[in-house]
């Protein structure tokens, strides 16, 4: 279960780099992993795992040196409890209606 806990916990970052760690892949191939079959499947599933384990890595790199960070700033920005009243086009309160 924790995998899967921690796939979602960088599941935002996962989405944002796939598209580029599999084009690097690739391009450094030489081959279109997603359109064309290939000769040899075994070359072909190592690439997609090690694409894969590139994602999982890019996405963990960036969850740790990145977003971790960025959410800790919410400590700093403690925001109460909001309550909104209706004005009318002068800007002043209404008054409730019974």
């Amino acid at each position: 279960m924790k995998p899967l806990v921690y796939t979602g916990t960088i599941s935002y970052c996962l989405y944002l780099v796939h598209l580029g760690v599999f084009l690097v892949f690739n391009s450094n191939t030489g081959q279109n992993l997603l359109r064309s079959p290939l000769g040899n499947p075994v070359h072909d599933m190592a690439i997609v795992a090690l694409s894969f384990a590139a994602c999982y890595a890019v996405a963990t790199i960036s969850w740790y040196s990145f977003e971790t960070p960025i959410l800790k700033l919410k400590e700093h920005f403690k925001v109460g409890k909001q309550t909104r009243v209706a004005t009318d086009s002068s800007d002043k309160p209404l008054e409730a209606v019974s």
